[in-house]
């Protein structure tokens, strides 16, 4: 036929309206052959051809002509449809053009064939994207519609007219596109029969289209009307058979079950109902479970996934956010998804990325974190041609972005994050829902930049218009409204740490609590998140206004966030974080051991859950910290301390980069090992810290809110190093910053005094070293010390009424301003009694610490003396008798030793001062008394005491194992606890010291000699049967005795074979000195002369030296005619009166003074080789000779260790060291040296925690070096070494050295001293003071008997008896 047509179509060449009919005819053959025999494109070109010809050659006005434009028409439409190129659209609306014009108005085959160019052009913008086709396309179609029959086929044309408008509307974002789209597909809605397939395609298209209407109006009605168009099309497609028999059916209902899921997703945000999103979660489901093989299941996993991260969202469960990733992770792997959803595909993207990020802040994993920068960089990418989802893209890469910073710190993080927000907000004008969420991150990336001082193209001002914006366009019981007030409090607390209102902070609080209202029909999870939030900031208000409402708020809102949130939440630890921050600050206002303890136990365990890289890990341990350090100040714990310096240096490498939290950690970790270098002048401490403070400063921007704060630290650190090493540099640049911080500091601030005390401080040193460098300098001196003093008196003047722990610190750095000005010679009349009165304020106040209360009274003293010598005694005694609350609040020994070091002779002076005024000797001597108080309380001692070494806490989480919390407790109930002993009959005066009559019952034995030395004074307090009474020692000076003991410290340390002729001439000295300043006059008192014979009756004495005087010899002093107290009395020592009667208490309490047989008794401990030391070679047969004296079994251990001794001990009555001993800084840890003292010493905190006060302890031997001594002269009063330890054990004798023996002669003395109490075949204890006594006789006769000897009392003066 086609052969037939072409023939004929020749022969008719001559006649244009033959030849146009058979070219057409022609053409028809072909387009037949091509549709029904042979679809090849060049049958269809020929057929194009054909028609071509026939147009061209028919008349214009014939009759035929629209014919023939409707078959080409048809050919151009069918080529089009396989080329797809714009060339052939352009021929097809140029044909359709032609048909247009020449049909009837009423003929409806116009609407037609423009249909058709609507979809020829809507199929070239789908391949092209050029929107100019689409634009044709709807052009197309509304010209068709306007010749469409009333009658029918309209459905079709409003359908593709529906389709065109939202394809165009997902292009360009025009929200009229959108709304005509909608017209369209709801009259297509009504025109189409259901049973016709183009139905379903019209109803899923439109509650797409009407969801999406929603999201960009937030109307309700579209929301409405989207989930009854997809449940309308579920019924129906219910209603169109089993899906299992349909498979084209299967993939409709589980297209439609998605976009019913994201329906219901959309309700959920408005209405809050968490039954709404289950629904949505069940239809997604079923939906994804339907679409188990098909090609399009990624978009419905991605729909479900944003559904599980939305209900995460709302109830916090960790189930749902690993869902939401699972789901999303899976769904973004297919290959090809950017080319077969080109549309879903950058949603699909930012919505993972988004739930990715979530479990990141939940978990704390980093992977989390940079798998969701990665795919929100993806999806801002993919997204920038799709006006509809970019705004989101962006808004969700920023909220990555964000949280990158809070973990690293890197500003271009935070930049971009500001930039991407912006964008947001900018694209998003029309999009409420996404528009509110890109101002929330707009606002928090912005007030970052602005607290590091960053450049911002939006200022605070802009920023509170913002979210004020943000407040107004969701209204009351919208579920985003807390979210908003959460924001806007943020943006005002903001706007207050930059001006400085408070103003501003009511209103942050007045938003926060909003909040919390509006969140209490949400989830638990949810009001616990903004309980939290508002205790946060009342205790921001609280740091900055001082009131202690807002404490007391903060701590309440925590504690209903954390009963709110479960403890398995993976996010509870963040409660426990704000409750133990805000419990630590009321703490430190109130000095309260719950608070403290609690707070404590809080952060540790937070701590404790938090996994390693949680972004809050490092504000955890920086808060935990913050409370041991605090509570180590006002405790004076090296235990808190040591813990607070760990967990700094944690907090601080728990953040990788530059980060502002970073700055918060560096300035706490410098302020905390200051408080060290405080203590235990390490100088490493106070570099670190200066280093510390420095590194914080360059983290932290100029404006920010606490650079202030950090430069004062720096000033301060760098003042403490300046006072250590006198670096000229550290004090010129102390006083730079000091000046600028009141320079930066607003009049207003509340931290304005401490800023100024410590400006104050930095001036008095500046003075001080000018003072004391040259005469030319003393006017400047007097500049710095004026300015000084003017800071802080505006700094005391400042702080009224304010007592917490600035407060006396401010009082304490103005009276020494004073004192300095006094010193000068350039005193106002009223400096000397304000600085006596500022004094008297901090000893006052109960609320002040003990130690600055004390050291308050002893400044005092010292400007009143010798003006007013009653005030200052009456301060001093004031002081000593608060020593027993001050060293209850450190119960370690080491603590003890470091709080009794700070006040040095205190009890000694107000002794002194004491018989200046009222003259009392047995109040001097209740003074004293007082003074010792190492070894009170002992039940409390029991319970609590631990060594040095315990308390280096190997992690955070021994902490709790280190009973700090109950050592503080018990020690804050010590008040109580001793009101209520001394109610008890017997114990009216338990702490208080002995009265007279306790004094002289004690004398029965002999007298008790206290020898007292003091810079007010020197005097010997005799205690005797009949009375207390006081010698004044006028030749006794304590400038002498400083440089005595400085004297006999040389000659203990460096005694050896070549020294030893000049250490004894030195050593003789020094005794005749004693004798002739201190003892003489005694003795002369006591009518004590010498005795004679060793056979005669001898009287015996007890001393009790305070201070540097308990260093000496005070038995072996001697006249120049070599008379010594030996040849009068046999001494005995003792470290208080007190100890002495305890001793004896002890000794009678087991019935007999005498040691027998019935089992191992004595303990002989040798240790003739030492690691790293001389050897000993007399120790072993020192031991071996006082075995063979005793007639019962022994124990001998030689080269034992610690452990073996420990055990020994406990079953021994008498225990004999023959062994090296060392002095150590700590006295604490001085020791006796075994054979693993290398790693495991032996030392005096061993011994006194050994315990043997219910054994049957009698004796102790210490034939070692240095055991009765001590190296620390600030504790000579604390009888602290292993012969005071021994005491403390339990041992009522002991006998001991105060320098190292003489190999040769201690086991001569040790079996003169067996013999002298064995008696015959038992050890009479009770004889040992005698035994020694005679001893030391024969030694000191053996080593300078001849007339020819030179005086050796290096050989036989170190040996002393302590104890009964």
């Amino acid at each position: 036929m086609v052969c037939l047509f072409e023939h004929v179509r020749q022969l008719s060449a001559n006649c244009n309206t033959n030849r146009a009919l058979y070219s057409n005819n022609h053409g028809y053959a072909l387009f037949w052959k091509f549709r029904r025999i042979a679809p090849l494109l060049a049958t269809l070109n020929a057929a194009v051809t054909a028609f071509e010809e026939a147009v061209d050659r028919v008349s214009v006005k014939g009759p035929d002509r629209l014919l023939f434009l409707l078959d080409l028409a048809d050919a151009l439409g069918e080529r089009f449809e396989i080329a797809a190129s714009e060339e052939e659209v352009q021929k097809l609306e140029v044909t359709t053009e032609k048909i247009a014009q020449l049909a009837a108005a009423d003929d409806t085959t116009k609407a037609v064939y423009l249909n058709r160019l609507g979809d020829a052009f809507r199929l070239l913008f789908e391949t092209t994207k050029m929107i100019g086709a689409l634009d044709s396309s709807i052009q197309a179609y509304d010209r068709a519609l306007g010749f469409a029959s009333e009658g029918g086929g309209s459905e079709i044309l409003l359908s593709s007219l529906g389709k065109a408008r939202f394809s165009r509307y997902e292009q360009l974002g025009q929200p009229e596109d959108l709304d005509k789209a909608i017209g369209a597909l709801r009259a297509a809605e009504l025109a189409v029969p259901s049973n016709e397939p183009l139905f379903k395609e019209v109803m899923n298209l439109l509650g797409c289209a009407l969801r999406v209407q929603f999201e960009l109006t937030g109307n309700q009605d579209s929301l409405h009307g989207a989930v009854e168009v997809n449940k309308k099309l579920l019924d129906h497609l219910d209603c169109g058979g089993s899906p299992q028999q349909d498979g084209n059916n299967v993939q409709e209902r589980a297209i439609t079950l998605s976009n019913l899921g994201a329906c219901l997703t959309n309700q959920f945000d408005e209405d809050g109902s968490l039954a709404t999103l289950n629904a949505a979660i069940t239809v997604q489901q079923e939906a994804v479970n339907l679409l188990a093989t098909d090609q399009s299941r990624p978009v419905s996993l991605a729909g479900l996934a944003e559904s599980y991260r939305r209900r995460y969202d709302a109830l916090g469960e960790a189930g749902d956010i690993e869902a939401a990733v699972r789901l999303g992770r899976e769904a973004v792997a297919v290959v090809g998804l950017d080319e077969a959803f080109p549309d879903e595909y950058p949603l699909m993207l930012t919505n993972f990325a988004l739930a990715l990020v979530r479990r990141y802040e939940l978990l704390g994993s980093v992977d989390d974190l940079e798998d969701s920068m990665r795919y929100s960089k993806s999806a801002e990418k993919a997204s920038r041609d799709k006006p509809t989802v970019y705004p989101l893209c962006c808004n969700n890469r920023s909220y990555c972005m964000i949280a990158s910073f809070y973990r690293s710190g890197t500003v271009a993080d935070i930049n971009e994050a500001a930039a991407m927000s912006k964008k947001a907000v900018s694209l998003a004008t029309g999009n409420p829902r996404v528009l509110l969420m890109a101002r929330n991150n707009s606002c928090r990336a912005s007030m970052e930049q602005l607290q590091l001082g960053l450049p911002t193209e939006i200022d605070l001002t802009e920023l509170a218009t913002m979210v004020h914006q943000m407040v107004l366009s969701v209204p009351s019981g919208h579920p985003e409204r807390p979210l908003v007030l959460n924001c806007r409090a943020l943006v005002r607390n903001t706007v207050f740490e930059q001006t400085g209102s408070a103003d501003d902070l009511d209103l942050m609080i007045e938003s926060l609590e909003e909040a919390v209202r509006a969140s209490s029909l949400c989830s638990g999870a949810t009001q616990a998140f903004h309980l939290r939030d508002l205790a946060e900031g009342l205790a921001t208000r609280f740091e900055w206004i001082g009131e202690l409402n807002d404490l007391n708020g903060s701590i309440d809102a925590a504690e209903r966030s954390k009963e709110h949130i479960p403890e398995t939440h993976p996010q509870y630890a963040l409660h426990l974080m704000t409750l133990g921050r805000a419990l630590t600050q009321r703490a430190s206002h109130t000095s309260s051991a719950d608070d403290f303890n609690s707070a404590i136990h809080l952060l540790e365990q937070a701590g404790r859950v938090l996994p390693e890289k949680h972004p809050k890990r490092g504000a955890c341990l920086n808060n935990l910290a913050t409370a041991l350090g605090l509570r180590s100040l006002l405790v004076g714990t090296t235990d808190d301390l040591n813990a607070a310096i760990q967990c700094a240096m944690k907090a601080t490498s728990a953040f990788s980069g530059d980060f502002p939290d970073k700055a918060v950690c560096l300035t706490n970790l410098g302020q905390i090992v200051a408080q060290r270098f405080s203590r235990a002048g390490w100088n490493a401490d106070i570099d670190i810290a200066v280093e510390s403070h420095a590194k914080a400063l360059q983290l932290t921007a100029d404006r920010h809110w606490r650079y202030i704060n950090i430069l004062e630290n720096l000033s301060s650190a760098l003042l403490m190093r300046f006072q250590s090493h006198r670096r000229r540099q550290d004090l010129d640049e102390a006083v730079k910053h000091s000046r600028k911080t009141l320079e930066l500091c607003s009049p207003t601030s509340q931290e304005r005094a401490r800023y100024l005390a410590n400006a104050s401080r930095v001036l008095l040193e500046v003075a001080k070293s000018q003072d004391s460098s040259s005469v030319e300098t003393s006017s400047g001196a007097k500049s710095s010390l004026e300015e000084a003093v003017g800071y802080v008196e505006e700094a005391a003047q400042l702080s009224v009424g304010d007592e917490n722990q600035s407060r006396p610190e401010i009082l304490l750095a103005y009276a020494s301003c004073l004192e300095m000005r006094i010193k000068q010679s350039t005193v106002l009349p009223s400096d000397r009694q304000t600085a006596v009165d500022i004094y008297r304020q901090v000893l006052d106040s109960a609320r002040f610490p003990i130690g600055r209360r004390v050291a308050a009274a002893i400044s005092a003293a010292e400007l009143l003396y010798p003006e007013d010598v009653e005030t200052g005694s009456r301060m001093l005694a004031q002081a000593v008798h608060l020593l027993p609350r001050l060293i209850s609040r450190s119960l370690l020994r080491s603590d003890q030793q470091f709080v009794l070091s700070q006040i040095p002779e205190l009890a000694a002076n107000a002794a002194a001062l004491e018989m200046r005024t009222k003259k009392r000797a047995d109040e001097a001597v209740r003074l004293l008394e007082l003074g010792h108080l190492a070894r009170r309380f002992k039940d409390v001692q029991e319970r609590l005491g631990r060594s040095e070494e315990d308390v280096l806490l190997p992690d955070i989480r021994s902490f709790l194992q280190s009973q700090a919390a109950r050592r503080y407790s018990l020690a804050q109930e010590m008040d109580c606890i001793v009101a209520e002993i001394r109610q008890q009959p017997g114990f009216e005066q338990f702490l208080l010291g002995p009265l007279h009559g306790d004094l002289t019952r004690l004398a029965a034995e002999g007298p008790l000699v206290y020898l007292n030395v003091s810079r007010y004074g020197s005097a010997a307090f005799v205690i005797t049967t009949e009375k207390v009474h006081a010698l004044p020692l006028e030749r006794l000076k304590y400038d002498t005795v400083v440089d005595k003991a400085q004297k006999l410290s040389d000659i203990r340390d460096n005694d050896n074979h070549v020294k030893r002729r000049l250490n004894n001439a030195a050593l003789n000295r020094m005794l005749r000195w004693l004798w002739d300043d201190v003892v003489d006059e005694v003795l002369r008192a006591l009518h004590f002369t010498p005795v004679g014979k060793p056979g005669n009756q001898w009287p015996r004495i007890w001393w009790i030296p305070v201070g540097l005087l308990s260093l000496f010899p005070i038995h072996a002093a001697r006249s120049k005619e070599g008379v010594a107290v030996l040849d009068h009395v046999i001494s005995s020592y003792a470290t208080t009166v007190r100890s002495l009667h305890l001793a004896r208490e002890r000794f009678s309490a087991h019935g007999t003074e005498r040691l027998s047989g019935g089992g191992t008794k004595v303990c002989l401990v040798s240790m003739k080789t030492t690691p790293e030391r001389t050897d000993l070679p007399h120790a072993e047969a020192e031991t071996q000779s006082i075995a063979k004296l005793l007639p019962f079994a022994t124990t001998i251990l030689a080269q034992p260790t610690k452990k073996q001794v420990l055990e020994s001990i406990q079953r021994c009555s008498a225990v004999h060291f023959a062994c090296h001993g060392e002095m150590h800084a700590d006295p604490s840890r001085s020791r006796i040296l075994l054979c693993d003292w290398e790693h495991d010493p032996f030392s005096v905190h061993d011994m006194a925690a050994a315990n043997l006060i219910h054994q049957e302890a009698k004796l102790a031997y210490l034939s070692a070096c240095h055991a009765g001594t001590t190296k620390n002269v600030l504790l000579l009063d604390e009888a602290m070494h292993m012969t005071g330890a021994c005491q403390l054990a339990g041992f009522p004798a002991v006998i001991g050295t105060l320098w190292k023996v003489l190999d040769e002669y201690a086991p001569v003395v040790a079996r003169d001293v067996y013999q002298g109490i064995l008696d015959p075949d038992q050890l009479d204890v009770g004889r040992t003071a005698q035994a020694l006594h005679f001893a030391v006789l024969k030694l000191r006769k053996q080593v300078e008997g001849s007339q020819a000897a030179k005086p050796n009392p290096i050989a036989w003066a170190p040996y002393i008896y302590v104890g009964v």
